[in-house]
Order: structure tokens, then sequence, then C-alpha cells
């Protein structure tokens, strides 16, 4: 048994290797590469493994590859190495954590988001370069034209928010002053047909309303 059992492990490990590609760096071999209809061949077959590209002696970029389309862990990096995009793909499609980072001394996140498939699914946040947060927003499981956000001006105070709904604005929009105070408030339903609440919207703003142009103005505060 054991001298049946020896020969098998050997052989499982093997195709256990084998099925994990190889390691490959583009600059030593960019002439056996060649990309037809979004597939990368090696040496006349879809690749399958890990691709590394550097400048000089600095990786700038390391993925992974079967059947010739990015699947699996994705980096890229600066010239200087510090940290540009760290994910994943599926079969050649954004798929999980996707983040990406400002190329400054404080390696700032600059994006974030959460993939499935391709699509964008749940979170997605962008900072400014001095880390401040600059826009969230929220998609709806299922569609990538639906979400709520909110935008953030470069100190951190909220600039603007509203809500998407299969593309078109739907419900509440509201942007803001510098200070925090409302500037606009503007009511949608299926992108073009506006909702006529002025009684309710001077209770909110307490300041004199103008209906004009389609959406309510406010006159900005003392």
């Amino acid at each position: 048994m054991r001298k049946l059992l020896k020969p098998l492990l050997i052989a499982l490990a093997a195709l256990t290797l084998g099925s994990c590609g190889r390691t490959v760096y583009f600059n030593q071999e960019k002439e056996y590469f060649k990309t037809e209809k979004e597939i990368l061949y090696y040496k006349g077959s879809p690749f399958k493994g890990t691709l590394i590209k550097k400048e000089g002696e600095q990786i700038v970029e390391k993925s992974n590859y079967s059947e010739g389309k990015l699947h699996g862990s994705y980096e890229s990096y600066y010239s200087n190495g510090h940290p540009e995009v760290q994910g994943s793909f599926w079969w050649g499609n954004r798929d999980g954590d996707y983040e990406q980072y400002w190329d400054n001394e404080d390696i700032q996140i600059r994006f974030k988001a959460s993939y499935h498939h391709g699509d964008l699914n749940g979170y997605y946040s962008t900072w400014w370069a001095n880390g401040q947060l600059q826009e969230t927003r929220e998609y709806r499981e299922g569609s990538i034209d639906s979400y709520s956000y909110t935008k953030y001006d470069r100190r951190g105070g909220v600039s603007e928010t509203g809500n998407y709904e299969g593309g078109s604005w739907d419900g509440e929009f509201i942007n803001y002053y510098p200070s925090g105070q409302v500037k606009e408030r503007r009511y949608w339903k299926n992108y073009d047909e506006i909702l006529n609440d002025t009684e309710s919207a001077i209770i909110i703003y307490q300041d004199r309303v103008d209906w004009n142009d389609g959406y309510f103005h406010v006159e900005p505060p003392n």
C-alpha cells in the first residue's frame, strides 16, 4: 500500500504545481507575449501564472492570470516603490476589495471600492490628497446605477448629498455652504419630475424660497 501511495502523492503534487502556472518576468520575455481579443498569450498559449513587470530594479506590477485573463490578486507600484493599486480580479473583471493610493510620502489612500464580477457593489469611497474624505457612495445590490452619495470639501465638511435610482436623480439633493448651512435643496422623481413641496421647504429653511428653473433657490444666510 505504501509503495502505491508514494507515487500517487508525487503525481498529485506535480499536478498541483502545474495548475498554479509559473512566474514570468515580462521585461525578460516580452517578445513571447501578445494580446488578442483581450486574451494574453505566452508562447502561443493563453498565459497562466504570475506576471511581474519592472522598471529598472523596481517591481511596478505583479498580476495573476488564468486562461489568458487577469484572475486572482493584483498589485501595482509607483516607480519609487510606493503602492499604487491593490486588488483582485475574477476572469478579467475587478472582484472584491480594490484600493488605489496617492503617490505621496504618507501613502494616503485615494480610492477604495467593492466589486462583484466587475460591477461596483456596496461601498465606494474617494479621498483628497490631504487625507480628507472626498466622496462616499453606497451601491444597492445588483445595480451599478442605484446609489446614495455624500461629497465632502477638502476640509472635511459635507458639500453635497443625493440619491440615484436606475441612473436617474431620485429623491432629495442638498448642497451646502462651507459653513455647513444648507445652500440649496432639490426634489426629484424619475429624473425630470420635480416634487412641488414649497411649504415643507419653507419650514426646513426658515428662509425666503424662490421657485425657479425647476428647483428651490434659498437665500444665502446672513
